[in-house]
């Protein structure tokens, strides 16, 4: 698959997703002035900063996917590229958010330091997963791109789950938004590190021969894909467990209300889950175009 045929997979799609991230900046901005003025924001709303882009991204890639029985390969190259990039259009709205955050939490007073060193420690588990994998696959380039975005993030949610008491005016509702966006975050960051993978998979595919790629499909999966997925799944848990305990340090501190930011916990597994076709999707790339092809050299 040409890299030109990403470009052309993203249609005019490619402007809702532009939107989105748009939204999601304005979420990020009103959530976090109203966080900073001690307004009690709900997680589940302030978490839109990310879930906007997130679901259109996600979104288009599902519906580019409806589209595979007739045609595999453009479909394939949108789902892949909106799965690519999303996670850089959620990244501008998640980085206001979560500083905004980390100043309301960390002049929260009294201060919860256990809440803070459970967080830091996760985001070091959550980075450390994702770099080990990139080491024992001998691919570090990008899970090193993926572990800077993480890192800053990490940092400014750990500060934010410093989260002050009841008497508090609004810390709580910040450590719990910025710890709920990072799972969010990190979802659709290891979803484009998935997408990535099936973008090297598909660019060798196109140059094997028709009846050989299923086998090869097969193969990839085993060798390459099937390997890498439990590093994905163990960096989008440790972040999965950091929104948990900044739930809970919400939970602890009097505000029920923290609840509602379970929402995009629960989201971001499916977000990962998504990002991968199957390789039966893959296996019919290009499939028809080589049919006909040999069919036109047959005298």
């Amino acid at each position: 698959m040409e890299p030109t045929a990403l470009v052309q997979g993203l249609g005019g799609t490619l402007f809702a997703l532009l939107l989105g991230a748009i939204l999601g900046i304005v979420a990020a901005l009103v959530s976090g002035v109203l966080l900073l003025r001690g307004r009690r924001v709900p997680p589940v709303l302030a978490g839109c900063a990310v879930g906007i882009p997130g679901l259109v991204g996600l979104g288009a890639a599902g519906l580019a996917m409806r589209g595979v029985a007739t045609d595999p390969e453009a479909a394939l190259a949108a789902a892949v590229a909106y799965r690519l990039i999303t996670v850089f259009f959620a990244l501008p709205g998640a980085v206001f958010l979560a500083l905004f955050a980390a100043v309301a939490g960390a002049r929260s007073a009294p201060r919860r330091w256990w809440a803070f060193g459970v967080g830091l420690g996760l985001v070091v588990v959550t980075l450390a997963i994702g770099l080990v994998g990139g080491v024992v696959e001998e691919d570090l380039a990008y899970p090193l791109v993926r572990s800077a975005a993480y890192g800053l993030l990490g940092l400014l949610t750990a500060a934010a789950m410093l989260c002050g008491g009841e008497e508090d005016a609004a810390g709580p509702e910040a450590g719990v938004a910025a710890g709920v966006t990072f799972a969010m975050v990190v979802a659709l960051g290891e979803a484009s590190g998935r997408a990535l993978e099936d973008l090297f998979l598909l660019a060798v595919m196109i140059e094997v021969p028709t009846e050989g790629r299923a086998a090869y499909v097969e193969h990839s999966f085993a060798e390459v894909l099937a390997p890498m997925a439990p590093y994905h799944w163990g960096t989008l848990a440790a972040a999965c467990v950091l929104g948990l305990v900044a739930v809970a340090a919400g939970v602890r501190a009097g505000r029920l209300a923290v609840l509602s930011g379970l929402v995009w916990v629960v989201l971001a597994p499916v977000a990962l889950w998504m990002s991968d076709p199957g390789p039966e999707a893959l296996a019919q790339v290009g499939g028809e175009t080589e049919v006909v092809g040999e069919q036109a050299e047959v005298p």
